[in-house]
């Protein structure tokens, strides 16, 4: 037990002292829709990784304004 709580305080103590910037969030958001593209060009859905590449696209926009 007593290990245990010092690994809840630790990852506590981490997620507190840590806060993402909205470029951060961006670019974790990018590499899902990444991700959802690749399974979808995969799974040979073409319509959907189109609907992804316009999104990813426009993410990409935003982050270069950042």
């Amino acid at each position: 037990p007593e290990t245990a709580t010092y690994g809840v305080k630790y990852v506590e103590d981490k997620v507190v002292t840590e806060s993402l910037t909205d470029r951060e969030i961006l670019q974790d958001e990018l590499g899902r829709l990444c991700m959802l593209q690749n399974k979808f060009v995969d799974n040979e859905d073409y319509e959907k990784a189109e609907i992804m590449k316009r999104k990813i696209t426009q993410l990409q926009n935003k982050i270069d304004k950042l």
